[in-house]
């Protein structure tokens, strides 16, 4: 909770990521409602979930359009999303910076191996 309270999170929340998942929202909900089969909705939410629905009486996409657009984007990696919005908005100046995983680490695979046996003495080796 203290993490989401720091001034400079609730900067970027209030400032990008607010705005871009608005903007998402709305152009998800546009595309769905006018039925537009090449946007992102229905190739990778709406397609997938019809083909993978329990036998339901209703249709999945007859759902309200809104739930539709709130279950799509909850499903969202927060990659996935920021792919997502450049996708849709390649001009816009919103942009979220994250750091892979593993770019911190430095050096090539095998020495980071020799380092991992050495730190914990793996196969007795001093």
């Amino acid at each position: 909770e203290q993490i989401y309270r720091r001034e400079s999170v609730t900067r970027v929340l209030d400032e990008t990521v607010k705005p871009m998942i608005q903007r998402l929202y709305y152009k998800l909900l546009s595309d769905l409602k006018a039925g537009v089969k090449t946007s992102p909705i229905f190739e990778h939410h709406v397609d997938f979930v019809s083909g993978n629905h329990y036998a339901a009486q209703v249709p999945y996409i007859e759902t309200e359009p809104n739930q539709i657009v709130v279950d799509y984007i909850a499903s969202m990696t927060d990659d996935y999303c920021t792919e997502l919005y450049r996708y849709l908005f390649p001009d816009s100046n919103l942009e979220i910076k994250y750091h892979g995983y593993f770019e911190h680490l430095e050096g090539s695979i095998d020495e980071l191996y020799d380092n991992m046996l050495a730190q914990y003495n793996i196969f007795g080796q001093n």
